[in-house]
């Protein structure tokens, strides 16, 4: 992917995040959070100073439009630093440098986009609202939100990443 392709997919998701969906939730009660995707598309540096600011920006800019008080910035911190902690388990070359997700086989693809937004999810409900009286209705939210949000990142990879290669 080009580098000046990488602000659409900064961009794209903080834009649809802030200005649809949001409002999708006051009607609808289980709203997709797509702001995992510069999260799971972004390949140039892991290691990246720059890589680490811009999700805490996107992370804070969602925060101030949601009124979540840093849930997303956490999460999208602790999902970059377990990204890299994961690369570095799984890839024989400890070279993060590139890791592309977008040339995985297909069903990698996906499961691969399902895992890391259900552990998203995961992460915004503990740092939103963790109780040991409400984890069963807890997991079934985070199960529901995280189908929702699976198929609105398979809907904008094959519309805008597959596009962008």
């Amino acid at each position: 992917m080009q580098r000046s392709n990488y602000i659409w997919v900064f961009i794209i998701p903080l834009f649809l995040q802030i200005f649809i969906f949001k409002n999708l939730g006051y009607v609808f009660p289980y709203t997709p959070y797509i702001i995992f995707i510069p999260f799971l598309f972004y390949t140039d540096n892991l290691l990246s100073p720059i890589y680490i600011i811009i999700l805490f920006l996107i992370g804070f800019i969602t925060d101030m439009f949601f009124f979540t008080g840093g849930v997303f910035s956490a999460t999208l911190i602790t999902l970059a630093y377990l990204r890299i902690i994961y690369l570095k388990l799984t890839q024989r070359s400890l070279s993060l440098k590139k890791t592309e997700i977008i040339h995985l086989p297909l069903n990698k693809l996906l499961t691969t986009i399902l895992a890391w937004t259900l552990l998203g999810h995961f992460l915004i409900y503990f740092f939103n609202n963790f109780s040991f009286f409400l984890t069963f209705s807890s997991l079934r939210d985070i199960v529901l939100h995280t189908l929702i949000s699976y198929i609105f990142t398979i809907i904008y990879t094959v519309l805008f990443i597959k596009k962008l290669e």
